[in-house]
């Protein structure tokens, strides 16, 4: 027979109680989207030459995608199959005759679960806040990282429903992650390239010239070290070398005209990156005489009620969003 508990607040056979259910499942399905944050240092780290290095990464995610594919599907069919709609939110109380024993064991299984969900989505941005505060501070860094995973494994041996335990923290970690750093950086960013003292780049910019802010923004977010240092190098030093090879990959590639962008530092940016890909990798490159990429004091951004009424929207949504979701998961976790 299947279990109803007489105590919950809302009824989710209603329409307005299964909408209340799925919220609770927003932080936990957010939290899956940070696992691409980690990408670009994976992409870095492969060894060869960068078309080598390409292949290599789509053949590893999509055999990774399959795979996660395929054994989801599979628990998900065979569940369904076995127990249909008898079932509660936690499919291991249908085996009743087990006992409390059962039980035990699985909230033992359940920590190991939450141990191997921390170390794949919550880790990527843990190491990016990591380079933000500096190495002084990796101890709070560690015992931060400790203490929530011993917080999330005692709750793992008391709560039945695992999907409690991620959205409770999820939804506390939510705005930190998806809105207050992203609004930080926002305002920062503006500020920090009309401080930017770089004559060869201010020479490439007309007065008043808009750049794109989410071309820049996505030039900025992949660090590859090798491709940008050597992009710096192409931007500043128009070798016969650096000119042939441009030429060369035009002749052989026969890419087409990129689009129109808002800034020729944009366009000469990407343009330097796809250039420098056919370099021989193991040419050596003195780092030390490359000039720091940086934008100059031309820059203007969108204006500044623009940003404000983005900002505002975005703490609005937040809050609303991550609040509704703490709210609701707090709830259960008293009850």
């Amino acid at each position: 027979q299947p279990i109803y508990n007489d105590y919950r607040l809302f009824n989710y056979d209603l329409g307005w109680g299964q909408v209340i259910y799925f919220l609770k499942y927003i932080p936990t399905l957010q939290f899956t989207f940070n696992i691409s944050t980690s990408f670009p240092i994976v992409f870095n780290d492969l060894k060869g030459p960068i078309q080598i290095k390409r292949k290599i990464f789509k053949v590893a995610t999509a055999i990774a995608f399959g795979f996660a594919l395929t054994m989801y599907s599979i628990i998900s069919f065979s569940t369904s199959f076995a127990f249909g709609k008898y079932t509660t939110d936690n499919v291991m109380n249908t085996f009743n005759p087990c006992g409390f024993v059962w039980m035990d064991v699985i909230s033992i299984v359940y920590a190991f679960v939450l141990i191997v969900y921390y170390a794949n989505v919550l880790q990527p941005p843990r190491i990016t806040f990591l380079n933000m505060i500096g190495k002084n501070n990796y101890r709070w860094f560690v015992l931060t990282g400790i203490l929530f995973i011993a917080i999330t494994c005692l709750l793992a041996c008391v709560l039945e429903q695992i999907v409690t335990i991620f959205g409770l923290f999820s939804a506390i970690c939510g705005f930190f992650l998806y809105f207050l750093v992203p609004i930080m950086c926002f305002y920062q960013l503006p500020k920090l390239k009309r401080n930017s003292k770089i004559p060869s780049i201010q020479s490439q910019l007309k007065k008043g010239e808009q750049v794109d802010n989410l071309a820049i923004a996505l030039l900025n977010m992949f660090q590859i070290k090798n491709l940008t240092n050597r992009a710096r190098e192409y931007y500043a030093k128009k070798t016969e070398r650096s000119q042939s090879i441009e030429a060369l990959q035009k002749k052989s590639i026969g890419l087409p005209k990129p689009a129109k962008r808002s800034s020729s530092l944009v366009t000469k940016a990407v343009d330097s990156l796809n250039a420098w890909q056919f370099q021989p990798v193991e040419e050596e490159i003195n780092l030390k005489q490359l000039e720091k990429f940086d934008y100059s004091k031309e820059y203007t951004g969108s204006n500044k009620k623009a940003r404000h009424c983005g900002a505002v929207a975005l703490t609005v949504a937040a809050a609303v969003g991550c609040g509704t979701a703490c709210v609701l998961n707090t709830m259960d976790f008293f009850k």
